[in-house]
Parts: C-alpha cells; structure tokens; sequence
C-alpha cells in the first residue's frame, strides 16, 4: 500500500496536467451537435469536451480514482455557451481544472465567470446531478 500524497503534491499534478493538455490540444468551436457527440482521447485539435476528458483520463493514469474526477458542464456567464470542466476533489477543496484558464482555481473563484448546471456523480458517472450554490 502506498501513501496519498499531501494535498499540495496533489494541486502540483493538477496544475501539470492542466498546463500540459491545455497546451497540447488546439482549441476549436464544436461542431457536433446532441448526445451523440464522441469524446476523443488524445486529439491535436478539440473542444472543451475534448479538454476535461483528456485531462481526467490522464490523471487516471497517474493513479487518480474516477470518485475524485468529475465532469461539470457550465453557462459561461458572459456569452451563455455551454463549457464542460474537471472537477477535482481532493481533501481541502473542488478544484477545477479549465481549458480557458493557465491555472487550476478552486470552485469557489469560479462563480463570477460560471453559472454551474450538473456534475457528475461520485458514485456513478453515469449519471449526473443538478448544482445548487446557496446564495450569500
């Protein structure tokens, strides 16, 4: 059995995963439209699908559990597009890892820019719940 690293370890692998895949995918408008959309690993061009995915199953690999890595889909407040994050959970914080931003924020930095719609389950990625932030 081997040790959880500190929760700073765990921010540092986020933050170079994030940089990496933000730096290797070249961002692109989505031209697939409904359910059926395809999510793609290791794209050289995608959208911010394309983005979360890749970054959470890169943390995967590194050893990150699925119960820790969800997915969140987004209104972008100041255009009401639809955006789809990672959301990390680790002991202090959700923290949320961004193709439109270099550096991974915590939830709470992420209000101003974001009206949060759903988030995966951490019991079952399959499906999904509805985000309600208490107001104050």
């Amino acid at each position: 059995m081997h040790d959880t690293p500190a929760p700073r370890e765990r921010r540092q692998e986020l933050e170079t995963v994030n940089r990496e895949i933000n730096l290797r995918i070249i961002p692109t408008q989505l031209r697939e439209r409904g359910p059926m959309r395809h999510w793609r690993l290791n794209p050289f061009a995608g959208t911010c699908t394309d983005f979360a995915v890749n970054k959470r199953h890169a943390l995967l690999a590194r050893g990150w559990t699925q119960e820790v890595l969800l997915l969140a889909e987004l209104r972008l407040r100041s255009t009401g597009e639809h955006h789809l994050v990672l959301v990390a959970r680790i002991e202090s914080a959700d923290l949320v890892l961004d193709n439109l931003r270099a550096r991974v924020r915590d939830f709470a930095d992420t209000l101003a820019d974001y009206q949060w719609l759903r988030i995966q389950s951490s019991a079952n990625p399959r499906f999904w719940n509805a985000v309600e932030i208490p107001r104050g």
